[in-house]
Protein backbone atom coordinates (compact mmCIF):
# COMPACT_ATOMS: atom_id res chain seq x y z
CA UNK A 1 0.00 0.00 0.00
CA UNK A 2 1.34 3.65 -1.06
CA UNK A 3 -0.84 6.67 0.06
CA UNK A 4 -4.29 5.17 0.25
CA UNK A 5 -3.53 2.88 -2.92
CA UNK A 6 -3.90 -0.88 -3.28
CA UNK A 7 -3.50 -3.38 -6.11
CA UNK A 8 -4.86 -6.50 -6.60
CA UNK A 9 -4.50 -9.10 -8.84
CA UNK A 10 -6.03 -12.06 -9.74
CA UNK A 11 -6.14 -14.60 -12.60
CA UNK A 12 -8.56 -17.40 -11.35
CA UNK A 13 -12.39 -15.81 -11.19
CA UNK A 14 -15.28 -17.68 -12.58
CA UNK A 15 -16.56 -16.33 -15.23
CA UNK A 16 -19.53 -14.05 -14.17
CA UNK A 17 -19.99 -10.84 -12.32
CA UNK A 18 -18.07 -10.16 -8.99
CA UNK A 19 -18.35 -7.71 -6.64
CA UNK A 20 -15.41 -6.29 -5.00
CA UNK A 21 -14.16 -4.86 -1.88
CA UNK A 22 -10.99 -3.59 0.07
CA UNK A 23 -11.45 -3.56 3.55
CA UNK A 24 -8.18 -2.25 6.18
CA UNK A 25 -9.48 -3.42 9.78
CA UNK A 26 -7.02 -0.35 11.19
CA UNK A 27 -4.22 -0.30 13.89
CA UNK A 28 -3.31 1.48 16.49
CA UNK A 29 -2.64 4.76 14.53
CA UNK A 30 -5.84 4.24 11.76
CA UNK A 31 -9.17 3.29 11.83
CA UNK A 32 -10.33 0.88 9.74
CA UNK A 33 -12.60 1.17 6.32
CA UNK A 34 -13.87 -0.33 3.56
CA UNK A 35 -13.97 0.81 -0.46
CA UNK A 36 -16.99 1.37 -2.42
CA UNK A 37 -17.60 -1.96 -3.78
CA UNK A 38 -16.89 -2.26 -7.76
CA UNK A 39 -18.14 -5.08 -9.92
CA UNK A 40 -16.30 -7.11 -12.36
CA UNK A 41 -17.64 -8.68 -15.35
CA UNK A 42 -15.48 -11.56 -16.07
CA UNK A 43 -16.19 -13.08 -19.96
CA UNK A 44 -16.06 -16.52 -21.55
CA UNK A 45 -18.12 -19.18 -21.51
CA UNK A 46 -18.44 -22.98 -19.11
CA UNK A 47 -19.78 -26.20 -20.04
CA UNK A 48 -23.34 -27.16 -18.49
CA UNK A 49 -25.43 -29.73 -18.94
CA UNK A 50 -29.30 -30.33 -18.71
CA UNK A 51 -30.99 -33.74 -17.77
CA UNK A 52 -34.97 -35.05 -18.24
CA UNK A 53 -36.74 -37.80 -17.31
CA UNK A 54 -40.11 -38.91 -19.09
CA UNK A 55 -41.77 -42.65 -18.63
CA UNK A 56 -38.43 -44.03 -17.45
CA UNK A 57 -36.29 -42.13 -20.53
CA UNK A 58 -33.35 -39.66 -19.57
CA UNK A 59 -32.58 -37.26 -21.99
CA UNK A 60 -29.55 -34.95 -21.50
CA UNK A 61 -28.16 -32.30 -23.19
CA UNK A 62 -24.80 -30.50 -23.20
CA UNK A 63 -24.04 -26.92 -24.05
CA UNK A 64 -21.89 -23.84 -23.45
CA UNK A 65 -23.02 -20.79 -21.63
CA UNK A 66 -21.12 -17.62 -23.27
CA UNK A 67 -21.08 -14.70 -20.65
CA UNK A 68 -20.07 -11.49 -23.40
Amino acid sequence: MNAGVVSFLTTNLPVGIHVITAQYLGDANTLGSTSAPITQLITGSVPAQIAGTSNGIVETVDFNVSVN
